[in-house]
């Protein structure tokens, strides 16, 4: 991890970030691509975790927030706007769905739906 203020650091990613991932404190925010699961549980490792907090839920933030909530024990939050995404009533990706890319993007990196037991607004 790299520390970038006081408490608040981003995860790493080979060869540059290009997912952003933090950790504030003990909750985690945004949950990368499903295929980031590795590299979030080895960076997530002996630390205290609270919370997974999602900035919003496209594939690239919300892929392995299932996982985390369910391994840790810990809750999920979402924007008000964005719950019914997470939990499965509507899709994750709305726009062009059927396309070739977004379809590959579903399959590779879109995880699971889960509940999410704290609404933001």
């Amino acid at each position: 991890m790299k520390g970038l203020a006081p408490g608040v650091w981003r995860l790493k990613e080979l060869p540059t970030p290009t997912i952003n991932i933090y950790l504030a404190e003990d909750v985690l925010i945004d949950a990368g691509r499903r295929w980031d699961r590795r590299r979030v549980f080895a960076e997530l490792e002996g630390r205290e975790l609270s919370m997974v907090a999602l900035t919003h839920v496209h594939p690239d933030h919300q892929g392995v927030a299932k996982d985390v909530c369910e391994a840790r024990g810990v809750p999920l939050a979402c924007h008000a706007d964005d719950v019914d995404a997470m939990e499965g009533r509507r899709p994750v990706q709305e726009a062009r769905r059927g396309h070739p890319v977004n379809r590959l993007i579903k399959a590779l990196w879109e995880g699971p739906p889960y509940r999410v037991d704290r609404v933001l607004t």
